[in-house]
């Protein structure tokens, strides 16, 4: 039996980005497990009607896609015209970048590039009041 888990080591193993873990009973007695790097994608300028299925199509003609997500208002639930994919490699992940950069879907001219990872830095969310 063969379980793939995706696991967030970023603080522990390479200081940015998730590793795909593998794990493989079927290779004898107990589980063999591997690290794949995963390459997390920003995808921007996104129609609000673009879908995570048409987003997995345009993505997986450059490799292993394991995860879509498009962002959307936390209110309304709509699209706020943004996506993250998730490729399986660096590899296929640059290769992504270097076709879909500029690419036209529903109307509109993709911006993508290596997702950056979140900062402490940024705002909360909220206004912050200013102490006298």
């Amino acid at each position: 039996m063969r379980s793939i888990v995706l696991v967030d080591c970023r603080g522990i193993f390479n200081g940015g980005a998730p590793f795909l873990v593998v794990r493989d009973s079927t290779l004898g007695n107990g589980f063999v497990t591997t690290f794949e790097n995963l390459m997390k994608l920003y995808v921007g300028n996104l129609s609000f009607s673009t879908s995570e299925s048409a987003l997995r199509d345009l993505f997986s003609a450059h490799g292993t896609v394991t995860d879509v997500h498009i962002v959307t208002d936390r209110l309304s639930g709509k699209s706020r015209g943004f996506a993250f994919v998730t490729m399986g490699n660096r590899h296929e992940g640059e290769a992504a970048i270097n076709a879909l950069e500029g690419h036209s879907i529903d109307g509109r001219n993709l911006t993508v590039n290596e997702a950056r990872p979140k900062n402490d830095d940024r705002g909360s969310g909220t206004f912050q009041r200013r102490h006298r």
